[in-house]
């Protein structure tokens, strides 16, 4: 009965579907100067998630702020750049605060991982204060890898980052000193679903053979994501609950590693891509399921094989 119902679940799969994660992000406050010269951002409230940016330049120094996010079926993707730079009697800023919110209907585990990059000299600094809940606790000041518990419901992550620098001089005795500073910075923030237990069975045949990869989905299931190699015409994905090494017949003799229940092909995209979507319903798992990709070049015929990978879901 189990082989049965997971058969049935595996006979579903498709090609990818749009992500079940639905992201949003508003702008709360933010500013783009140098001196007096500020640059123009969407007002407070503004819809952000379509990504901003803003730049100022004058004579003694200029700022910039570009801010962008994606989403996927099995990953968000946020990147701040920013920078300053002040040589001359003023200050400049370049910052926001943007509050981010991730609303799934299902309840997802998985990792917030921040990666924050600065190089500054002179009086140039930046700061960063990530605030999951937007409770007014600060979480992270720097990189490193929070994990999360959300839906369903929403992940709220408030993101604040700013870089200044000033620049001017001061007098001592008979000396005048000058002073002045620089910044740039990143921000990448990440959030993935935990991944699978993956484990390979058996090693990839041919010379040019197909890559695959299993990915968690926010929708509570998997992604299988081939890379296929130039010569694959098709590519085709075996799915089955047990192993095996059935010769498949055919250049450079390669052999099924798995028994198949279902199979799903592809034509491989511009960029030799192929990807199948799964969903599990809690009801199932745990649930183990081996998985292969065969890549097949149609003249002359030859099929060959990724590794082999068992997955427990």
């Amino acid at each position: 009965m189990v082989r049965s119902l997971a058969a049935v679940l595996l006979s579903v799969i498709a090609a990818p579907l749009a992500a079940q994660l639905a992201p949003s992000a508003r702008l709360d406050a933010g500013a783009v100067r140098i001196g007096a010269a500020a640059a123009n951002l969407p007002p407070a409230g503004a819809d952000a998630w379509g990504g901003f940016s803003a730049l100022t330049n004058a004579a003694n120094g200029s700022a910039h702020l570009a801010v962008q996010q994606t989403c996927s079926a099995t990953a968000v993707d946020v990147q701040w750049q920013f920078g300053c730079q002040a040589f001359a009697q003023t200050n400049g800023t370049a910052g926001a605060s943007v509050r981010y919110e991730f609303a799934s209907p299902v309840a997802v585990h998985g990792l917030l991982s921040i990666t924050w990059l600065v190089q500054a000299s002179g009086t140039g600094a930046a700061q960063l204060a990530i605030d999951v809940g937007d409770d007014g606790i600060v979480d992270a000041t720097d990189s490193g890898v929070l994990p999360v518990v959300f839906g369903p419901g929403a992940l709220v992550v408030r993101v604040t980052a700013s870089a200044n620098a000033t620049a001017g001089s001061f007098h001592a005795g008979w000396s005048t000193w000058h002073y002045s500073g620089a910044v740039q910075g990143a921000l990448v923030l990440g959030l993935a679903p935990d991944a699978p237990a993956v484990q390979m069975t058996s090693a990839a045949c041919g010379a040019l053979s197909p890559g695959l990869a299993v990915l968690p989905t926010f929708a509570g299931g998997v992604q299988f994501r081939g890379a296929c190699a130039p010569p694959d015409d098709i590519a085709v994905l075996v799915l089955g609950m047990v192993g095996a090494a059935l010769p498949l017949g055919l250049p450079p003799g390669c052999a099924l590693a798995v028994r198949p229940d279902v199979t799903a092909w592809q034509l491989p995209d511009a960029q030799r891509g192929v990807a199948w979507e799964l969903a599990v319903p809690p009801a199932v798992r745990p649930l183990a399921l081996h998985a292969q990709l065969l890549g097949l070049h149609v003249a002359p015929m030859s099929i060959a094989t990724s590794s082999a990978l068992r997955v427990v879901l």
